[in-house]
């Protein structure tokens, strides 16, 4: 009788430790997945302020054309 609980004892610890394994894989895999999209997000940002860059110089020209052209309203 004693040996049966210690059986079923044993056999719900194996359980467990599958268990815990799995969550662990589990978070070990968000974690990478966390840093990946940590990883894109500054490559957008940093995509984002390369196109505002653009545009201001696109517009500081076409203020010059504007200008040199006597288009502006100054």
């Amino acid at each position: 009788m004693a040996n049966d609980v210690d059986n079923l004892i044993l056999e719900q610890l194996r359980a467990i430790r599958a268990d815990s394994a799995e969550l662990k894989r589990h978070a070990e895999s968000t974690n990478v997945q966390l840093a990946s999209m940590g990883q894109q997000i500054g490559a957008l940002t940093t995509a984002v302020y390369g196109g505002r860059s653009d545009i201001d110089e696109l517009r500081r020209r076409l203020d010059r054309v504007e200008r040199r052209l006597e288009l502006a309203d100054d």
